[in-house]
C-alpha cells in the first residue's frame, strides 16, 4: 500500500484514508441495496428498525461500509487475515463509518507508522518545500527569510507528524476527527502556516503574501461550488440561471471563501460568509422552483435518515 512517502504529504495521504471511506460510504446503489446487503449478511452487524425506508438505508449503509473496509485496507491482509476485520466491526458494534474508522485503528497503525518513522525527515522536507512551492518568488525572500520559514516552516511539520502519531498510538482518541480537521485546513487553508510566513516578511512581503493566499483560496472555492453545484444538479436539474444564482451561496459557504474574492463571470451581490448549513440550505430552496422540491425534499430526508449513522453530506 505505503512503500515510500517520497513526494507525497503524508498528512494528506493519510486523512484521504479516511476521507476514502467516507467517500465510498456515500455511493449507495438504491437497485442494488438489497443484493449487496445479502451478501455481507455474515458480518453480524445489527439491525434494527419498523421503518422500511430506515431499514433499507441502514442496510444499504452497512453493506457499502464493509466493501469500502476491504478495499480501503486490502493491503492489511498481510497483518490480519479478512475475518479478522470483519471480528473487528463485529465485536466493537460499529454502527457507522466513524466508528468503524476508529476501530480499525490498530490496523492503521500497522500500516502507517512503520514507513511514517522511516521516512519522516522526508516527509517533512516535503511538506516545507509545499508550503514555499510558488510562494518563495514572489514573495522575493532574502536567504535569511527563506532559511527562518525553512526552520520554523520544518518544527511544524514535525509537530504535525508528531500528532499523527500520537493519535494513531492513542485508542481514546478519535481518527475521524483528526481526518475532519486535517480535510478542512486542506480546503481552508493551515493558519499555522499562515502565521510563520506572516511572522518573517516585511509589511510590503505580507501584502504580497495576502494576495497570494486569497487567490489559492478562491481557486480553491472555485473547485468546491463547481463540484457542489455538479452534485446539486444531478438531484434537481438546475438551469443555467439557477446555476449563476446558487454558486455564490457554496461559495460563501465555503470554509476558506473570503469576503475580498471576486470570481469570474459570476455577479456576488451579498458578500457575507454562510457559515451555517441550513442557511445555505435556505438560500438555494430560494433558488428552486417548485417542481425541483420534490427531488430537493426527498434528498434532505435521505440525508437526515443517513447523518444518523455517520455519513457526510455531499455538500
Amino acid at each position: 500500500m505505503i512503500e515510500k512517502l517520497r513526494n507525497v504529504n503524508v498528512l494528506v495521504l493519510i486523512a484521504g484514508i479516511g476521507i476514502g471511506i467516507f467517500a465510498h460510504a456515500m455511493l449507495r446503489p438504491s437497485e442494488r441495496f438489497a443484493t449487496a446487503a445479502a451478501a455481507e449478511q455474515d458480518t453480524g452487524w445489527a439491525v434494527e428498525s419498523h421503518d422500511p425506508e430506515i431499514l433499507q438505508a441502514q442496510l444499504e449503509l452497512m453493506a457499502v461500509e464493509n466493501r469500502a473496509l476491504r478495499a480501503d485496507l486490502n493491503s492489511a491482509r498481510r497483518y490480519r487475515s479478512t475475518r479478522a476485520v470483519k471480528e473487528l466491526a463485529r465485536s466493537n458494534g460499529a454502527k457507522n463509518a466513524s466508528e468503524l474508522i476508529d476501530y480499525s485503528k490498530p490496523i492503521f497503525r500497522e500500516l502507517i507508522l512503520p514507513e511514517l518513522r522511516a521516512n519522516r525527515e522526508q516527509a517533512i522536507r516535503d511538506g516545507v518545500q509545499q508550503a514555499l512551492k510558488d510562494r518563495a518568488e514572489r514573495l522575493n525572500l532574502s536567504d535569511e527569510q527563506l532559511r527562518l520559514l525553512e526552520e520554523r516552516l520544518g518544527y511544524q511539520q514535525a509537530a504535525k507528524l508528531d500528532e499523527l502519531e500520537k493519535v494513531l498510538n492513542d485508542d481514546e482518541s478519535s481518527l475521524t476527527e483528526y481526518f475532519q480537521k486535517q480535510w478542512e485546513q486542506e480546503r481552508g487553508g493551515d493558519p499555522d502556516v499562515d502565521n510563520i510566513f506572516l511572522g518573517v516578511l516585511d509589511p510590503e512581503q505580507q501584502e504580497t503574501y495576502t494576495e497570494i493566499r486569497l487567490e489559492e483560496n478562491a481557486e480553491q472555492v472555485t473547485r468546491q461550488a463547481d463540484r457542489q453545484l455538479a452534485n446539486l444538479s444531478s438531484i434537481v436539474d438546475l438551469d443555467e440561471g439557477q446555476e449563476d444564482a446558487i454558486f455564490p451561496v457554496f461559495a460563501r459557504n465555503s470554509p476558506g471563501y473570503r469576503e475580498e474574492m471576486q470570481f469570474e463571470g459570476v455577479d456576488v451581490t451579498d458578500t457575507t460568509a454562510i457559515s451555517e448549513d441550513t442557511a445555505r440550505d435556505e438560500a438555494i430552496q430560494s433558488v428552486l422552483r417548485p417542481d425541483q422540491m420534490e427531488a430537493w425534499n426527498e434528498y434532505q430526508r435521505r440525508q437526515e435518515i443517513l447523518s444518523g449513522f455517520g455519513v457526510m453530506n455531499n455538500f
